[in-house]
């Protein structure tokens, strides 16, 4: 999701400062997760979404789409519990 992030800010013409500005937020925040390092629940993806000029559903369709071409395995933290 956060390369398809990254391809809509670029092809919005914006910048990571400018996505940040406008959201209120550092830039380290849109870095962060373009990089993968943070997730963004739905509601911050909503508002990410509309500073980017892209819908909720349209950014959805186009992260389907993706994924029927470029399947991703998603590990999740219980199965993978962190080494102490």
């Amino acid at each position: 999701m956060w390369s398809l992030l990254r391809q809509v800010r670029l092809e919005a013409g914006l910048r990571q400062v400018d996505v940040a500005a406008k959201l209120g937020v550092p830039q380290s925040y849109v870095s962060n997760y373009e990089s993968g390092e943070r997730r963004l629940d739905i509601l911050e993806l909503r508002e990410v979404c509309e500073v980017l000029g892209i819908t909720l559903p349209v950014f959805i369709k186009r992260l389907e789409q993706r994924l029927r071409h470029n399947p991703v395995v998603i590990y999740r933290a219980a199965s993978h519990p962190r080494k102490s």
